[in-house]
């Protein structure tokens, strides 16, 4: 079923929009209309900035534990860390990962 704004109602509605304060650690009003570019704006933001606040020397907690994954993509394919950040602050492991000589590369790179 479609409601005057063309997003469905019902019970998966209300799941995706619980599952998405969970995850922004507040509710947005860009959710209500899932499929618009400002929704997807505000959550690449809010992913951006809790990112930065990951990055950095002393993390800032945060309600949301929404995240951007820190890389980049260039035009030509190329997938590279972000220059600050080449490993996971917290685990020390890299973001990218490294060859393997007994796993096959679409699992450790």
């Amino acid at each position: 079923d479609t409601c005057g704004d063309g997003e469905i109602e019902g019970d998966v509605r209300t799941f995706r929009l619980a599952l998405w304060a969970e995850h922004c650690g507040k509710h947005m009003p860009e959710h209500l209309n899932a499929s618009s570019d400002a929704c997807m704006k505000a959550i690449r933001q809010l992913g951006d900035e809790n990112l930065a606040s990951y990055i950095v020397d002393e993390p800032v907690k945060k309600k949301s534990h929404w995240l951007s994954y820190p890389l980049e993509y260039g035009k030509e394919g190329t997938v590279t860390s972000l220059p600050n950040c080449k490993d996971f602050p917290d685990t020390g492991g890299l973001i990218i990962g490294l060859a393997s000589r007994a796993l096959p590369n679409s699992i450790t790179t």
